[in-house]
């Protein structure tokens, strides 16, 4: 446990602390978050390292800079990225006109109409066509740029088979394949869906409950057809829509647990109804990670993202994407996620080989402490929201034991938010999942452009989204802790 969590972390510090591959950053006021979302001046000069598909890593830009130089090519108009297959993909999704470049083992894409340089970023953001810090390193030091790689801990024999045993051993028996983000994984998946029923003229996809922003992108862009239904509470408006248009319906994609407010579908009622009406089910499983729930036999393909409690360190990026043994997709179909997914990185390999040999245990601590927690938040004076598995039948329904929960807690306080949040000696940023805890501004974060609007802030609170909603990712670390901080 390091004490340097629960003290004040100046903006733009990582987080991890002093880790170049970290994959939050310190934003310890809301206005420094405003600043972030604003594209300010003083955020880009302090914001370095963030969110490695949200903001460029410093290797990946002096990768740029140099390609950019010897390439010959306008510097803004240029993205790295890892192969060729990978660069098509996404100029065919934004309809991009790029030129491509061999750039040493990556491609470069060079946008040839400025305008169109938004829509190529958002489809490398959102679908994980993108290279990474250790990646851009090696390549670093191969040209002379950069001496030596950041010295880590990692299993020197550690292999994919090695992290494909773990998640089984938590999944039961199934077909596992890594890719190098949660995003990239979630992408491939849907996009072998999509292929397998639009042959069958099934197109229409329903995403329920509120799920991840990114997430709702790859639907919003890359459906002919979608269907959200924020309200898991009850499967009423679920079934009506089934009734007119169950034919239609390709695929139900849900979370488990979902992201911020902590809400729990009925998910063996939606497999039964998948069954009755012939979809599949795609579920996203990195809050409740494969240690504390029951799924397999429910669903058609789980997606987790690796980066969160997998890893536990925050300092890598990998996903998966796990077909269940009882899968309705057939292994002739499956083998064709080949065509979308990327790989993981042999270094991100032996990384996360290390720090995932003790996922089941440190999940086991996540969920003591923050049982804990929630049980003390319970008599906290000045909270006026908790969200929470506690008491959620439907979590009842597929958690593995009473020992079981969910490391993640959502609070609204009955007070501004920068009265809370700014004085709050707790790591935050961005992300979650980390053995230290990280307190994230949910809504103003993943949200922002939404809360501008009247009609857009109207349309999250009615999904439990306040602007001033506090993710709490708790970590193994004594819940105490963060308690004292709260109080």
């Amino acid at each position: 446990m390091n004490l340097d969590y629960y003290k004040p972390i100046p903006w733009g510090n990582s987080i991890p602390l002093s880790n170049p591959y970290a994959f939050s950053v310190s934003m310890p006021t809301i206005q420094s978050v405003i600043e972030y979302e604003e594209e300010s001046k003083i955020s880009k000069e302090v914001v370095k390292y963030a969110y490695p598909r949200i903001v460029f890593h410093p290797y990946i830009e002096q990768v740029l800079d140099v390609a950019s130089v010897k390439l010959n090519l306008k510097r803004d108009s240029i993205f790295l990225l890892p192969d060729l297959r990978s660069g098509k993909i996404v100029s065919e999704l934004s309809k991009c006109e790029v030129e491509f470049y061999d750039f040493h083992c990556f491609t470069v894409a060079f946008i040839t109409d400025s305008k169109k340089i938004p829509d190529f970023y958002a489809f490398m953001k959102h679908c994980g066509y993108t290279v990474f810090d250790r990646e851009a390193e090696d390549l670093l030091i191969s040209l002379g740029l950069k001496k030596h790689t950041f010295n880590e801990v990692i299993k020197e024999d550690g292999d994919e088979e090695y992290i494909k045993n773990i998640l089984i051993y938590g999944y039961g028996k199934s077909e596992i394949f890594l890719s190098n983000c949660g995003m990239n994984g979630i992408y491939s998946g849907f996009q072998l869906v999509k292929n397998i029923q639009s042959k069958k003229k099934r197109e229409l996809f329903i995403i329920y409950g509120w799920a991840y922003s990114d997430s709702l992108q790859i639907f919003k862009k890359c459906t002919k057809e979608y269907i959200i239904i924020p309200d898991v509470s009850d499967t009423h408006e679920l079934e009506e829509i089934l009734k007119k248009r169950g034919s239609d319906v390709a695929a139900i994609y849900l979370e488990t647990v979902s992201n911020p407010v902590i809400a729990v579908p009925d998910i063996k009622k939606v497999y039964d109804l998948s069954t009755k009406y012939d979809f599949l089910v795609l579920v996203d499983n990195t809050f409740a990670t494969p240690w504390s729930v029951n799924i397999g036999n429910l669903c058609d393909i789980i997606f987790e993202s690796l980066t969160k409690y997998a890893s536990g360190q925050g300092d890598l990026m990998a996903g998966a994407v796990i077909f269940p043994e009882t899968t309705r997709i057939s292994m002739s179909s499956i083998v064709e996620i080949e065509k979308y997914r990327v790989p993981l990185y042999p270094r991100v390999v032996k990384r996360l080989a290390y720090s995932i040999t003790d996922y089941k245990s440190r999940i086991e601590q996540v969920n003591s402490n923050a049982k804990k927690l929630v049980k003390n938040l319970g008599s906290m004076i000045g909270l006026k929201h908790i969200y929470s598995v506690e008491g959620n039948k439907n979590w009842d329904k597929i958690k593995k034991d009473d020992n079981s929960f969910c490391g993640v807690v959502s609070v609204v306080f009955d007070k501004p938010v920068e009265s809370v949040y700014d004085s709050l000696n707790l790591p935050k940023g961005p992300s979650l999942g980390t053995v230290f805890p990280l307190v994230m501004p949910y809504t103003l974060l993943a949200h922002y452009q939404e809360l501008k609007s009247e009609e857009g802030r109207a349309d999250l609170e009615k999904a439990g989204l306040f602007y001033g909603l506090l993710r709490i990712s708790v970590g193994t670390d004594d819940s105490d802790l963060i308690i004292k901080a709260l109080q």
